[in-house]
């Protein structure tokens, strides 16, 4: 059934014969599947050991699961205290060498606030 869902969803995205895809039960799940990824991308392609998640601290706690489950470092930003979105400048200074993954939320977890995607999209 997993690979029938797959190629339906490739079929409709127009995959070509190097397109794969997963299937997950479900957001946290997914969330797993996708830090685990970048993970061993980081090691792969860079060779990164320790390797760190910046994310807003209004990102899903499954960041949180992942870096515990996976070994790695989760840089939690505080939200602006007027504004309840995303500290893009905060999210800025975290990023280092280390950095395998910036978290983007639209909406995010809590409150339903989009961050600035733009931004996030372009440093990461």
């Amino acid at each position: 059934m997993e690979a029938e869902i797959i190629r339906w969803t490739l079929e409709l995205y127009n995959g070509d014969k190097d397109t794969c895809g997963v299937l997950s039960s479900g957001g946290t799940e997914s969330i797993l599947l996708a830090m685990l990824a970048y993970r061993v991308q980081g090691y792969k392609e860079r060779g990164v050991t320790k390797p760190n998640i910046v994310c807003s601290e209004t990102a899903h706690c499954a960041f949180d699961k992942a870096g515990f489950y996976f070994g790695m470092e989760v840089r939690r930003v505080p939200m602006g205290k007027d504004t309840f979105l995303a500290d893009f400048e905060g999210i800025k200074r975290q990023v280092d060498s280390n950095t395998v993954c910036i978290v983007a939320s639209c909406p995010d977890y809590p409150f339903g606030n989009f961050d600035p995607i733009e931004n996030i999209a372009k440093l990461a």
